[in-house]
């Protein structure tokens, strides 16, 4: 029982006096007196509110102890609660917390962020309690991402293919791919790391990789100074002209000139209506003069060449043109070949490729533009077919009169060489002997594709066919 409740009768006593002087006074003394649950009842709620008030009026504590870890695929953030009623910590990225970007909201003690550019960044994280209430402080962490190493180059020349090797360099964030350049132009990207290039003219190039992580950041480049020699025994077996017929995507075709990187798939009402413009002029206003604008990202052209038989030993060459229309537009290339025309061996990235062996050649231009501003004009696409020349040789003994037994028999009229290889194609024949003599061996070939063989007659200096052991040798095209 409540002391209230034990002193009723003298309570109501002294309350009889009070009544006289002020009536409400004693309603609410006779309330207090009554009952205590009643009494709690009514005070509960106003408490409630003062302790809301208290916790609006005290802000909560400051985080300490900020650290962060590169990982990488992030950059984590870690800190102590400034007291246990903190609720929530904010995290904005800048040096001022008013103008400072919202990084993210969490309800622990740590954040993983994603992985950002090379150089300084500052983060601030204040608590909030569960008003709402910001602490007056911040946390300040500062992060420092350090730049990517450049990779170190282990050239190798064969013949004239250029093989380049690097190592993984140092880098924070996990490498995404690789730039390679050759004299300072970019020619292309790997993600991995080799490649091979192959140099149709002799010279000194110099070579460059750079890495680029999963954030976007370009590392220092590695370069490596190569010399090539002439190409040994490649003959010209094809040269054409595209006429760019094959698959295209966001590519258009205009005036037999390809047009990079546009919206193929809108119409000329879907282009005003999905971009809100009732007029050109609409479209210009928001800054995009050229009727095709605005441009989409990324696009290609695709063909493939059927070259009628299966060919060993081959380097394909791509040659185009550019005409830069508005912007930039990066273009590159990608080789692969087939001999069935339906498995092809995976792509190569870059201008010239050599194959073991091929009947089909599919080519693929990447457009890749900076914005939907950005605008290219792509035209006189050429394929070179570069075979290499294979060189087989022996001997014969030439008799001075027709071989009756050669093979085929229709080859009368001097001694049969068969060839020991299936040329497609003859480029030369070199007879050689090792007579004193003054003598002449000559050869008759007829020049058809896939030859089988060649005849040699041997002449002395008075013009009549004698026997000679003769020396032969054989370039051509397999």
């Amino acid at each position: 029982m409540s002391t209230l409740t034990s002193h009723t009768t003298e309570i109501n006593a002294l309350l009889a006096g009070l009544q006289i002087q002020d009536p409400r006074l004693f309603q609410i003394l006779s309330m207090l007196a009554a009952d205590n649950s009643t009494t709690f009842q009514v005070l509960f709620p106003i408490q409630s509110i003062v302790n809301d008030l208290i916790a609006a009026a005290v802000p909560p504590l400051v985080p300490t102890a900020g650290i962060f870890e590169l990982r990488p695929n992030s950059v984590h953030l870690a800190w102590t609660a400034g007291d246990q009623n903190n609720k929530v910590y904010e995290v904005r990225e800048g040096t001022d917390w008013d103008t400072a970007f919202f990084r993210v909201a969490t309800l622990s003690t740590q954040v993983d962020l994603d992985p950002t550019t090379i150089g300084t960044h500052t983060y601030l994280v204040k608590s909030i309690n569960s008003t709402g209430a910001y602490s007056v402080d911040f946390l300040t962490i500062v992060v420092v991402i350090p730049t990517i190493e450049a990779p170190i180059i282990s050239p190798q020349v064969i013949d004239n293919n250029v093989l380049l090797r690097w190592n993984e360099p140092v880098s924070t964030f996990i490498v995404d791919y690789y730039n390679v350049y050759k004299d300072g132009v970019l020619t292309g990207f790997v993600d991995s790391t080799f490649i091979s290039i192959f140099e149709t003219v002799a010279g000194t190039f110099i070579y460059g990789v750079e890495a680029v992580d999963i954030a976007g950041n370009v590392g220092a480049r590695g370069t490596v100074t190569v010399f090539v020699n002439e190409p040994p025994d490649f003959l010209l077996a094809d040269s054409r002209v595209s006429d760019l017929s094959g698959t295209r995507v966001n590519v258009g075709l205009i005036n037999g000139r390809l047009i990079a990187v546009i919206n193929t798939t809108e119409t000329w009402a879907e282009h005003f209506t999905s971009h809100s413009w009732t007029t050109p002029q609409d479209q210009i206003d928001a800054g995009y003069p050229i009727f095709i604008q605005p441009s989409a990202l990324t696009g290609y052209y695709e063909e493939i060449i059927d070259y009628g038989s299966v060919f060993t030993n081959l380097i394909v060459n791509l040659d185009w043109s550019t005409n830069p229309i508005v912007g930039t537009v990066s273009v590159t290339s990608e080789l692969s070949s087939s001999v069935d025309g339906s498995t092809y061996t995976p792509s190569v990235i870059g201008q010239s490729s050599f194959f073991e062996s091929l009947r089909y050649v599919k080519l693929r231009i990447n457009f890749t533009a900076v914005d939907d501003k950005s605008l290219i004009e792509f035209y006189n696409l050429r394929i070179f077919l570069n075979a290499k020349l294979l060189l087989t040789s022996g001997t014969i003994t030439v008799t001075s009169i027709d071989d009756s037994m050669a093979t085929p028999s229709t080859h009368a009229g001097g001694a049969y060489v068969p060839f020991i290889r299936p040329y497609k194609s003859v480029n030369s024949i070199t007879l050689t002997t090792n007579s004193a003599q003054p003598i002449t061996p000559i050869f008759d070939f007829i020049g058809i594709p896939n030859p089988d063989g060649f005849k040699v007659l041997v002449f002395d200096s008075s013009g009549n066919r004698i026997g000679q052991e003769v020396a032969w040798k054989v370039r051509g095209i397999l």
